[in-house]
């Protein structure tokens, strides 16, 4: 799956497509017998998959193989500060592992960072956040919501990247369907909750 903003799931994709419910004879097909590979699959795109199988009441994958070249990758390349040095300064590290090297070089890097990735938080408390798990970036547990700048942002759906109090100003209904779900995480439910009142 792809998550990018470039690439994201829009409404008029999927209206006259039938639900996940009405697929799920097609999607045991495709998934009986079989491992599943896939490059971030095991946090993102499994837990997504059985989720969505335990809401249509289906029993979810427990004995498939998942092969995830992310983990592979991060595996088999060095990600220590040598590399990072060398992948975001173009620069050899020289007195590695001596703490003043060290400390000079993760500076450098984590100032490339900030520069290269224009998305990345400012704030020592979000940029503490990133990545952890992959789940202390988001707000809630439905993965609606992240923090950037202290503001509460869409993390998917239709108003990726926005604010809350953007869309509950411009498109309060959105927020309305959203909360009318049902299903959602009481945490996500919570911030929704906050953005209407």
């Amino acid at each position: 799956m792809q998550r990018n903003s470039a690439s994201r799931i829009r409404d008029e994709d999927v209206r006259d497509k039938p639900t996940f419910r009405d697929s799920l004879v097609e999607i045991r097909e495709v998934f009986r017998d079989s491992d599943v590979a896939g490059f971030n699959i095991a946090r993102f795109d499994m837990p997504l998959l059985q989720s969505e199988l335990e809401r249509a009441g289906v029993k979810a994958f427990s004995s498939r193989d998942i092969v995830d070249a992310m983990t592979i990758f991060h595996h088999k390349e060095r990600r220590d500060l040598s590399a990072a040095l060398r992948y975001f300064c173009d620069k050899e590290m020289e007195n590695a592992h001596s703490a003043l090297a060290d400390v000079r070089a993760t500076v450098e890097v984590l100032e490339a960072q900030l520069s290269r990735y224009a998305d990345l938080p400012t704030t020592v408390s979000e940029l503490a956040a990133v990545g952890h798990g992959g789940e202390s970036q988001y707000e809630d547990s439905g993965r609606w919501f992240v923090k950037r700048g202290g503001k509460l942002l869409f993390a998917k759906g239709k108003h990726y990247g926005k604010s809350v109090d953007e869309v509950a100003r411009t498109a309060s209904g959105y927020l309305e369907w959203l909360k009318g779900l049902g299903d959602l995480p009481s945490d996500t439910a919570q911030c929704l909750q906050g953005a209407l009142r």
